[in-house]
C-alpha cells in the first residue's frame, strides 16, 4: 500500500497557527500511521468554503493513500459540515486524517464508528 498523503493546512488558521507549524503537526500525525506527506497546498481565498481545490485533487484520483487536514473545521466553512465530500473521499478509497481532532478515517467502517464524534 502507498503510504503517501497530500496535506491541506487550514488557510483561515494561518494567523493563529502558522503554516509551518500546521505542516509539522500534520507530518507528525501522519507518521503515527506510517504515512508521509508527499505534497501540500491550501485552498485559495475564493475556494475554501466549497473546498474547490481539494475537490479537483480528489477527482484527479492521485495515487496516494489519503489526505491529511489540519482540522475537520475545513469541511465546515460552508455553514455546515460537508459530509457528502467526506463520504465521497472515503468511497474513493482514500483515508482522511484530521490532526486537531485526532481523527483517522481509514474506511467506511471507521467513518460510521466516528460519526458521533464528528
Amino acid at each position: 500500500m502507498n503510504n503517501k498523503v497530500f496535506a491541506y493546512p487550514d488557510l483561515l488558521m494561518h494567523n493563529f497557527v502558522p503554516q509551518s507549524i500546521q505542516l509539522s503537526l500534520m507530518a507528525d500525525y501522519a507518521k503515527k500511521f506510517n504515512r508521509s506527506i508527499s505534497f501540500y497546498t491550501t485552498e485559495y481565498d475564493n475556494t475554501f468554503k466549497k473546498m474547490g481545490f481539494f475537490k479537483e485533487q480528489l477527482l484527479s484520483k492521485p495515487r496516494i493513500s489519503g489526505f491529511v487536514f489540519f482540522s475537520l473545521i475545513q469541511f465546515c466553512y460552508e455553514y455546515k459540515i460537508n459530509s457528502k465530500l467526506i463520504n465521497k473521499s472515503i468511497s474513493f478509497g482514500y483515508e482522511l486524517m484530521f490532526v486537531r481532532e485526532k481523527i483517522f478515517l481509514k474506511d467506511l467502517a471507521s467513518l460510521k464508528k466516528t460519526k458521533k464524534q464528528i
